[in-house]
């Protein structure tokens, strides 16, 4: 039956069991899956910086996302591997929330 193919312990999936080394049994909490936009045809010299607070002033003009996760928003901008300070002109944007997203 259905019932018997429910495992289902009222836990959300939110949280796993993890022995440690000794023994010890801790609850932990899974990393959420990001999704991620990748940005493209970016000034050389857009910063890290800049595109965090323009996707984040973006966002913010919306109360339907919750941006005040610490990785709630990340930024990986790609820079020249010679020049760090550089940017190749190309980011992956990381959102927590699928919505925020869309709204990009």
């Amino acid at each position: 039956s259905e019932a018997d193919d429910d495992d289902d312990d009222g836990d959300e999936g939110d949280e796993e069991e993890d022995d440690g080394e000794e023994g010890r049994s801790r609850k932990r909490k899974k990393k959420s899956t990001p999704y991620v936009l990748f940005v493209g045809q970016l000034a050389y010299t857009t910063t890290k910086d800049a595109l965090h607070d323009h996707f984040k002033s973006e966002l913010s003009k919306s109360d339907q996302y919750d941006l005040s996760a610490p990785d709630s928003l990340r930024v990986r901008l790609l820079t020249d591997p010679k020049n760090p300070s550089k940017s190749r002109g190309m980011a992956f944007v990381e959102l927590t929330d699928p919505e925020a997203m869309h709204a990009c």
